[in-house]
């Protein structure tokens, strides 16, 4: 590294400009408050500055090292990896990664072990577009037909949804800008509800009603967040851990993965029938809850297997 840091190649200096900001009966001056402004040139030609200076004086000169440390790694992982399947409304879905593709593929089948795979969204064929690109399932309409993926091209965590035809996968007009990347689908498969965020301070202020194959400037506004101060990720920690605790949600949560063991793991005898299922819980109370509710579940099927702690 001595040599990379004695190096001829000067960093570049960003220019100061300074501004003042008065608050609480206090100033202070930020002299770098203009870097903020994405689209002035400037800002991008220092930030070129930036990666030149980068590239001449650390990654040319040690391009052999990293050539040799990023051939290790890849050694020691596998290139084609693949999610746990999970079983959802008919289908049991999982992504995985082919050798030398840098992006997901989305995929379900009916059935494991006999189901043809079907492709949902394979992000390297979406990826070759654009310069930057992070792309994610996020909602399988009720009827299985209609899909809803987002997609970042910007690098700013301001996702636009877009919507696919299952059945024929044709493209489904109707994109949505400028949203958290998060939607649900109601129950006529239809209608949706997604967030959508302020294009300048990121944040997710607006719920909206969207129906497929409309523009989104029809969709109807049904929640406004007026707070600043509101931060959505503590609400929804906060949201998922009341709901996660209701007694209704673990019965029907335990019905289903005794029902699943059940027909799906153990009457195909998979893994030679001698299987067993494992349930990871967030606390100790929550450990004990699932474990009676289960324990009801399997007593009454009559089933001999038992649950353990």
């Amino acid at each position: 590294m001595s040599s990379a840091c004695n190096s001829e190649v000067k960093p570049p200096e960003a220019e100061k400009i300074p501004k003042e900001f008065t608050e609480f009966e206090t100033t202070r001056t930020d002299n770098y408050y203009w870097m903020r402004e994405r689209k002035n040139p400037k800002v991008t030609e220092y930030l070129k500055q930036e990666n030149d200076y980068f590239e001449n004086s650390f990654l040319k000169k040690n391009k052999k090292l990293n050539d040799k440390i990023l051939s290790e790694l890849k050694s020691r992982i596998s290139e084609e990896e693949k999610t746990a399947p999970y079983f959802e409304n008919g289908y049991y879905y999982y992504s995985r990664y082919e050798k030398d593709k840098d992006y997901e593929i989305f995929c379900r089948k009916k059935d494991l072990d006999t189901a043809e795979e079907e492709i949902l969204l394979n992000v390297n064929d979406l990826a070759k577009r654009y310069d930057y690109c992070d792309a994610d399932v996020i909602c399988i309409s009720p009827n299985n037909v209609t899909m809803a993926y987002a997609v970042d091209t910007v690098s700013r965590r301001r996702y636009e949804i877009r919507f696919k035809n299952l059945k024929d996968s044709a493209d489904i007009p109707g994109k949505i800008p400028d949203t958290d990347g998060d939607l649900v689908f109601a129950d006529d498969s239809r209608t949706t509800f997604y967030v959508a965020k302020e294009t300048s301070t990121l944040r997710a202020f607006k719920v909206f009603r969207h129906i497929l194959g409309m523009d989104c400037s029809n969709d109807k506004e049904i929640f406004y967040e007026d707070d600043p101060m509101f931060d959505k990720k503590r609400a929804q920690k906060k949201l998922r851990a009341f709901v996660e605790g209701n007694p209704e949600v673990i019965a029907k949560k335990a019905a289903m993965m005794v029902e699943h063991f059940h027909e799906q793991v153990i009457a195909k005898k998979r893994i030679g029938g001698k299987a067993r299922a494992m349930v990871v819980t967030a606390s100790i109370p929550r450990c004990v809850e699932y474990y009676y509710a289960i324990n009801k579940c399997l007593s009454e099927r009559h089933s001999p297997y038992k649950t353990i702690v």
